[in-house]
């Protein structure tokens, strides 16, 4: 039997989280080997606010990761995830020369989205998804070349990250002589997996609650639409807590994850979930979605397992409320976006080398055959 391993790390504002998976010829999953999440500093709200911080954090966690499951992590892929994503859609009409669609056309239409982006917007694209088309007013959801047509209009959804974000993680990971191999938008590849299809054709919304931030991604038809962060993370629930209890962070933080607490602490839960509730009503209004995506609002993140979210957001947005479709995870959504990473990543996202002398380095040869399940 043939089988290939491969790491992913994600930056958190309060966690890092790495995981170790196994693929096999005769599974189409990976199988969770070894998860752990490490205290992180030196980030917030996605932002790298300290490299040397940041720095002796992930060396810490690295080193451990490895000590512990006998690893040595050579290459690292990691996902973009926080209050410096942005994202925006941009259309173009393009005249056919010859009254037929052809490569050269979408080409065009390519290379005019990011240039009217572009000027709008200088922050790095990491992300990019046509979302339609639409020839003689009907839209068209697939690759339109071959067709007639005197004028093509298209739609394109982009991502975007501050450029020297990215910078500064790559100097991090270059003083721990770690390589980068790929970018990703965390928030898209997690919703290649985690959400069904049938919820991504008909329209839903994935929230993620992190520690820090909330975000948002709006996925219709099988593409993401729109995407936001909100400034409000389960932190914040944390703190109200410890301000009303008069006592620590650390002690406040395991009073809102215990599952029995006081009518006073649940009244304090339930009023932030309603606040941030509203917040995220806000945006859908926005977006001219609110109570009516039938796919309904997917919650994930840390934050996610609070009491009572599930039924204050239900209230509230008027809609289904699920948690992500992922039995691997055993419905621990913490480690969703990391997971789901290493799937949908490119295919030499992350190397690593083991130790042992009877397990070789993985190859991606596996991994390749399922990357065609996973695509939106």
């Amino acid at each position: 039997m043939n089988e290939n391993y491969a790491v992913g790390i994600d930056l958190g504002s309060q966690n890092i989280k790495i995981i170790l998976v196994k693929f096999s010829e005769n599974t189409t999953l990976p199988k969770i080997i070894s998860k752990a999440s490490y205290p992180s500093s030196g980030i917030s709200f996605g932002y790298i606010t300290n490299k040397k911080e940041l720095k002796k954090s992930l060396n810490y966690a690295i080193n451990k990761f490895q000590k512990d499951n006998n690893v040595n992590i050579k290459e690292v892929f990691l996902p973009l995830d926080g209050y410096g994503l942005e994202s925006e859609s941009i259309p173009i009409i393009q005249t056919m020369a010859t009254g037929l669609i052809q490569k050269f056309d979408l080409e065009k239409i390519s290379e005019k989205s990011e240039l009217i982006l572009q000027k709008k917007n200088p922050n790095q694209i990491i992300d990019k998804n046509i979302i339609n088309y639409i020839i003689d007013k009907y839209e068209y959801l697939d690759d339109p070349q071959g067709l007639n047509a005197k004028k093509l209009e298209a739609n394109t959804f982009f991502l975007t990250c501050p450029p020297n974000n990215i910078q500064n993680i790559e100097d991090v990971t270059d003083q721990l002589n770690l390589i980068v191999e790929a970018f990703t938008a965390g928030p898209i590849t997690s919703s290649q997996f985690s959400l069904q299809k049938i919820d991504k054709k008909i329209g839903c919304i994935l929230i993620d609650y992190g520690a820090e931030k909330t975000s948002l991604l709006l996925i219709e038809k099988n593409k993401p639409r729109n995407f936001f962060v909100i400034k409000y993370g389960s932190k914040n629930l944390t703190e109200k807590i410890s301000l009303f209890e008069k006592i620590s962070f650390k002690e406040a933080e395991k009073i809102k994850i215990s599952k029995i607490k006081t009518q006073k602490i649940n009244k304090i839960i339930k009023d932030e979930l309603t606040l941030l509730a509203k917040e995220i009503n806000k945006i859908l209004k926005k977006w001219n979605k609110d109570a009516i995506l039938p796919g309904g609002a997917i919650i994930s993140g840390g934050g996610s397992n609070i009491n009572f979210i599930e039924e204050i957001f239900k209230k509230e947005l008027k809609l289904p409320i699920k948690k992500p479709f992922n039995h691997i995870l055993d419905h621990d959504t913490d480690y969703n976006i990391v997971y789901s990473n290493i799937l949908i990543g490119q295919k030499d996202a992350i190397k690593i080398k083991f130790k042992t002398p009877e397990i070789l380095e993985k190859s991606w040869g596996t991994i390749k055959k399922i990357f065609s399940l996973f695509k939106i």
